[in-house]
């Protein structure tokens, strides 16, 4: 037998990973986009508590994602966003229990929460961007679509001249009858 032996204990745990089932794992397809019926239908992620508050910050995340027709690949990220979010409130509910300055082994010193709440503040914004839901994100989609309507604009202008002058040369019609449908 190759590779590891298996773990008959982790079985009886429910950590292994044989005898798991992919309809069980992932109960939406992966092939297309989440609609919000599928948004609503998903379970909070294991890392955050089951509190009612988590779980609208949760279903709000899903939903917005839904909304922008992003793929179920973007899920992982989407939680990772949920996660940051929940860390960036905690932090700051800290914070706003025990104030900026704490009393620290050596007297007064800046509260550490501070600095976690900021950490995860930029974390959520770099998810939210990388998700298309930051307004910078927005605008630069759009912005890429302008452009990509822009060229295009400028490509069927180029081909309209093409054949313009094609037909411009002499000899272009020669072959084709014209026909007066007019009368």
């Amino acid at each position: 037998m190759r590779g590891r032996k298996p773990d008959p204990a982790a079985a009886r745990r429910g950590t292994s990973h044989h005898g798991t089932k992919t309809a069980e794992l992932a109960p939406i397809e992966y092939s297309g986009a989440i609609s919000a019926r599928q948004a609503l239908a998903l379970r909070l992620p294991q890392a955050l508590p089951h509190t009612k508050a988590v779980r609208e910050l949760w279903q709000q995340i899903v939903l917005e994602v839904a909304r922008h027709e992003l793929r179920a690949g973007d899920l992982l990220t989407a939680e990772s966003l949920a996660i940051a979010k929940y860390r960036q409130l905690q932090a700051g509910l800290f914070v706003k229990k025990y104030g900026i300055m704490i009393r620290g082994p050596h007297g007064p010193m800046k509260n550490p929460m501070l600095k976690e709440e900021r950490d995860q503040a930029l974390v959520a914004d770099r998810l939210l961007q990388r998700l298309g839901l930051s307004p910078e994100a927005r605008l630069r989609m759009n912005l890429i679509q302008v452009a990509g309507l822009s060229m295009l604009g400028v490509l069927r202008k180029e081909l309209d001249a093409s054949v313009e002058a094609d037909m411009a040369q002499e000899g272009f019609w020669d072959g084709y009858e014209i026909v007066d449908e007019g009368g």
